[in-house]
């Protein structure tokens, strides 16, 4: 089940992007994937582009994460990524310019981003030589 909803924390807004499976064995609902897609917080804000591809990885669920807009932070102004409880914003000025998720064992697994995009660029140029 994918579910988006809006959490007030304090002065902090947020947007989250939650995935909940059922468990096999006690068939209790779990989060297996929480990001957030939006914030306002400590005078600015900033947002990610969040894409869900199903069966896009040789048949499996992957998760696209890409830097959205930012107003009124700076690298040094925003709020620290490292204090928070699910996956953070993917920020312009941060090292990492794309993130994946892949779904294994029942949640979402951080994946090597390079290796995912060399894996579906593979995937495409197959499709195109078919005729």
């Amino acid at each position: 089940m994918v579910v988006r909803y809006r959490q007030t924390v304090g002065k902090m807004q947020r947007a989250v992007l939650a995935i909940y499976n059922v468990d096999a064995i006690g068939g209790q609902l779990q989060r297996s994937f929480a990001q957030e897609l939006e914030r306002t917080e400590a005078g600015g804000s900033g947002s990610v582009k969040a894409e869900i591809l199903p069966g896009a990885l040789k048949g499996q669920t992957l998760i696209k994460i890409t830097p959205g807009e930012v107003k009124g932070w700076t690298q040094e102004s925003a709020p620290d990524p490292k204090q928070y409880d699910m996956e953070w914003l993917l920020l312009p000025w941060m090292e990492e310019k794309v993130r994946y998720y892949l779904f294994k064992d029942g949640g979402f697994e951080k994946a090597d981003a390079a290796a995912v995009e060399k894996t579906l660029a593979l995937g495409k140029g197959k499709k195109g030589n078919k005729k």
